[in-house]
């Protein structure tokens, strides 16, 4: 069977996103002033000092999702709702950090509908599901 195109897409938006993210991540001891939290912009040092830890979460989480939907591995469809749902949390956490509480909720209720979007997709969806179906029935499949 072949792969749902919205996996196709999602795979490769995580993997640019996450990409994009570990260059953003990898650059932060230039101390460039490149990095920007809502209309305000910071250092590549202000930038980890505020955010480092929630935007390495979300890099992560996106590189996982990316590499694993890429790869066909059975729990893709787990590691895109938990991506999704990281980078929700990652934005309401950098909101709140900032002192933006209108930001942080913004970012968690929108985290929260997409995630929850994306679980509706990738478990209620009948191509979907008959998808991972076959995907689990593949031999030797430890992945």
């Amino acid at each position: 069977m072949r792969k749902p195109a919205l996996l196709r897409i999602a795979a490769w938006i995580f993997l640019v996103g996450g990409a994009a993210g570990l260059v953003g991540l990898l650059v932060t001891p230039l101390d460039l002033p490149i990095y920007s939290i809502g209309a305000t912009t910071l250092s590549g040092k202000a930038f980890a000092a505020t955010a480092g830890v929630p935007f390495a979460l979300a890099t992560a989480l996106f590189l996982i999702a990316g590499v694993a939907l890429l790869k066909d591995y059975t729990w893709s469809r787990l590691s895109f709702v938990v991506a999704v749902l990281g980078y929700g949390i990652s934005a309401a956490w950098i909101g709140l950090k900032t002192g933006d509480a209108a930001v942080a909720g913004n970012a968690g209720l929108g985290g929260l509908v997409l995630t929850v979007v994306a679980a509706i997709y990738l478990y209620r969806s009948s191509a979907v599901r008959a998808y991972y179906r076959q995907l689990s029935q593949r031999p030797g499949d430890g992945a």
